[in-house]
């Protein structure tokens, strides 16, 4: 786990280091608690759902 400054650090650091080599044909996991998704749009949602984490 990290220590963010601010929530904005952490959006800057998902976006960067996990959202953006995911495509259609990964496989799609959370790094947090290793559930697996089909697409990117519901690991985002995952990330705020459970780990209110906005991505």
């Amino acid at each position: 786990m990290y220590k963010f400054s601010s929530p904005r650090d952490v959006t800057k650091h998902i976006k960067q280091k996990h959202l953006q080599h995911i495509s259609e044909l990964s496989d799609i996991r959370c790094n947090i608690c290793d559930e697996r998704f089909s697409c990117k749009m519901h690991l985002q949602q995952h990330a705020i759902d459970v780990h209110a984490t906005v991505t």
